[in-house]
């Protein structure tokens, strides 16, 4: 068992989602940590212009976490060929046998750009050579954590204002969508 007690604090932290070119500047957050396990006691967050995000949770061993998060005028995705800006409130939880995430997030504004390939982003792909000569390259499997069953219930909104634009068309839409079930198969 682990004892003891202790805090971290993060000051204008930085952390970037390469996927969804979602940022978080100036993170600024308090942990504490005591023989039950760790208090997420301040958490606060901007995306670099005017979006917020606020937050606070606990977690007491491995099984049992919660994480509550509230977003304002949030900039989702912000990539050269979308961006989302929204607001709402998310829980992730955490117990033995899952974890959920749960919560509202109301879309403001958004745009897809699709078939404008001069701003898409690059795909990785994995490279497999045949025909090399010499002997063909060792694998080696690597050990992976079995992964973690999730499920969601996420309730996503949107008045209007979210646009798709392609060569020809440009559309804007309204949403009313529940994503829920589990994290590996989500139903719509």
């Amino acid at each position: 068992a682990v004892t003891g007690a202790g805090n971290v604090s993060i000051a204008e932290g930085v952390f970037e989602d390469k996927a969804s070119g979602a940022k978080l500047r100036q993170i600024n957050a308090a942990l504490n940590f005591d023989d039950r396990g760790m208090s997420l006691t301040r958490f606060a967050a901007t995306d670099g212009r005017v979006g917020t995000m606020t937050g606070s949770g606990r977690l007491n061993g491995r099984d049992d976490g919660r994480l509550d998060l509230h977003l304002a005028n949030m900039r989702l995705v912000d990539r050269a060929d979308a961006q989302v800006i929204g607001d709402g409130d998310i829980a992730l939880e955490w117990r033995e046998g899952g974890a959920a995430a749960t919560g509202e997030i109301r879309l403001s504004q958004g745009e897809i750009r699709l078939l404008d390939s001069e701003k898409a982003p690059v795909p990785l792909i994995d490279v497999v050579e045949i025909n090399r000569p010499g002997p063909p390259p060792r694998v080696t499997a690597r050990a992976s954590a079995p992964p973690v069953k999730a499920r969601l219930d996420i309730h996503l909104t949107a008045p209007g204002r979210m646009f798709t634009r392609t060569r020809g068309l440009a559309a804007e839409w309204a949403l009313d969508m529940r994503v829920r079930g589990d994290a590996a198969a989500p139903q719509l």
